[in-house]
C-alpha cells in the first residue's frame, strides 16, 4: 500500500501517523511531497525520515484539486 503525503510544510499529524505506521514495516511505502523551500530535520528513527520526493507534482495536483468543490475540503 502506498501513502503520498502532500504539504506546504509541517506534517500536522506526524505523531499520529507515526503510531499508525509503527510495526508495520515492510506492508507500505510513503512517499512526502512538501514545499521545495521546506527544509525540516527529522530524527533518523521517525517513519517519514528519508521518504521526501523532491518533486513540483504536488503544486499541480493541489492546482487541480484547489477548484474542485468536492475536495476544498481535503486541500490546505
Amino acid at each position: 500500500m502506498a501513502f503520498m503525503f502532500l504539504e506546504k510544510g509541517a506534517l500536522p499529524f506526524a505523531p499520529l501517523w507515526e503510531k499508525f505506521f509503527k510495526d508495520h514495516a515492510g506492508f507500505y511505502s510513503i512517499y512526502l511531497h512538501q514545499h521545495p523551500s521546506f527544509n525540516e530535520t527529522m530524527p533518523q528513527d521517525f517513519v517519514f525520515y528519508g521518504r521526501k520526493v523532491p518533486s513540483q507534482a504536488h503544486l499541480m495536483i493541489q492546482e487541480k484539486l484547489a477548484g474542485e468543490d468536492t475536495t476544498q475540503k481535503c486541500v490546505r
